[in-house]
């Protein structure tokens, strides 16, 4: 049904899974994670309670191994694949006998990789060799993984195809819930229906970089830091239709108007709606007494398209 790899981060103590299959929303379905406890992995059949089961056996402090082993135990486990990474310790995984054809998994440290209806063997391995290797965030070596993977075979690691893949992290702190801050360890990204899902999901995960320098532009104390902050998303996610008017606009309130006029029709390529929004914040500008309000408003009225009449 699916390849996933679970994995907590020795240098952080994070805990993280990126998954992918051809079904429809893999991220609803298949992997968990919990803040200061785990993550895990149910997949080819297994029951989505199981993945509760296997954090409540992690966080009432038993091992990886006894609380896949314990799961394990269960009438028709055979049939399916199941993992586990807990606060301390390494890995476990176990593949039933009777699971889909063309399948396996590795756990190694305090990662595991598990795959099934393989169209070529090694996709564990694949996966686990591209984590160890990359550097960066946790959620950029898990996606590195996926992509690892997916380079495998002529129609990638999944003989039916992709529809679906998702990445998420948690921290290491018990209780720790998000706050949607520019520093908030959590992670939760879905490619629910695509033909490239773990393509976009990289994609997506270079939006969400950008979109921390947004909201951490939105908390900045003055102008030449809000203007940085949107600058740095621009160098993460060039063109995004977010990112992109944000631009446009900060660097007119900044008083660059040359810049601005091109990056306002930029923008608009990217986001038709780039006019209305700069017309809104010159107005929210002009109302707290902004400097570069009334030069936001003139490139408004000399260069936005006009309605026929």
């Amino acid at each position: 049904m699916t390849l996933s790899i679970i994995a907590r981060c020795e240098e952080t103590g994070w805990f993280g899974y990126a998954v992918a299959s051809c079904c429809l929303a893999v991220g609803t379905r298949i992997c968990d994670a919990r803040p200061g406890v785990g993550t895990v992995a149910v997949q080819d059949g297994g029951w989505l309670h199981w993945r509760d089961a296997l954090l409540d056996l992690l966080d009432r402090g038993l091992t990886a191994a006894e609380a896949t082993a314990m799961i394990a135990l269960a009438d028709d486990a055979p049939a399916s694949q199941i993992a586990a990474v807990g606060a301390a310790g390494p890995a476990s995984a176990f593949t039933g006998p009777s699971s889909t054809p063309h399948t396996g998994h590795r756990a190694e440290g305090a990662l595991s990789a598990q795959a099934n209806t393989m169209a070529v063997p090694g996709v564990a391995d694949a996966l686990v060799e591209a984590f160890t290797s990359a550097s960066g965030p946790l959620e950029h070596r898990l996606v590195t993984a996926l992509l690892a993977a997916d380079a495998l075979g002529e129609h990638g690691p999944d003989y039916r195809g992709r529809q679906s893949a998702a990445v998420r992290v948690v921290p290491a702190e018990r209780g720790r819930v998000a706050t949607g801050d520019a520093d908030d360890p959590h992670l939760d990204l879905r490619v629910d229906d695509s033909a490239q899902p773990t393509q976009d999901l990289a994609r997506l995960l270079d939006v969400h970089r950008a979109h921390r320098h947004l909201i951490a532009s939105g908390m900045a104390q003055d102008d030449d830091e809000r203007l940085a902050h949107v600058r740095r998303a621009a160098e993460v996610a060039p063109g995004e239709r977010v990112v992109a008017p944000l631009l446009a606009i900060r660097t007119a309130l900044a008083g660059d108007a040359d810049t601005a006029r091109h990056l306002l029709h930029e923008a608009a390529r990217a986001n038709p709606a780039t006019w209305q929004w700069a017309a809104r914040a010159a107005e929210r500008a002009a109302a707290a007494g902004g400097p570069g309000a009334e030069l936001l408003a003139a490139l408004v009225r000399e260069e936005a398209p006009r309605a026929p009449s």
